[in-house]
């Protein structure tokens, strides 16, 4: 979780234009979203006799994502650590 927080809290090296703001809710359903969406393609390839990788699951949703809107930056790497979390934790059951 703090490395999300990390995330979102770092700019990237990239400037904000005038004009624009940080919608924290925004963030957070992106992130519970991402999270929802990555924990059910867990669990639909473990249904299916699969072992999910996290580079499976940060693959899945990158292209869910991608039908809807292009990718920034941020998005990919919550994409990334989204990903490593839900396999992380699964190892620990």
């Amino acid at each position: 979780m703090a490395e999300v927080e990390a995330a979102i809290g770092a700019d990237g090296g990239e400037e904000v234009s005038r004009g624009q703001y940080f919608d924290p809710v925004a963030v957070g359903a992106l992130i519970v979203a991402i999270a929802q969406f990555g924990y059910q393609v867990y669990t639909d390839r473990r249904s299916q006799g699969q072992k999910p990788t996290r580079e499976s699951i940060a693959q899945a949703i990158r292209v869910e994502r991608r039908k809807h809107s292009d990718l920034t930056g941020d998005e990919t790497e919550v994409i990334e650590i989204v990903a490593r979390q839900i396999i992380e934790r699964s190892d620990d059951e």
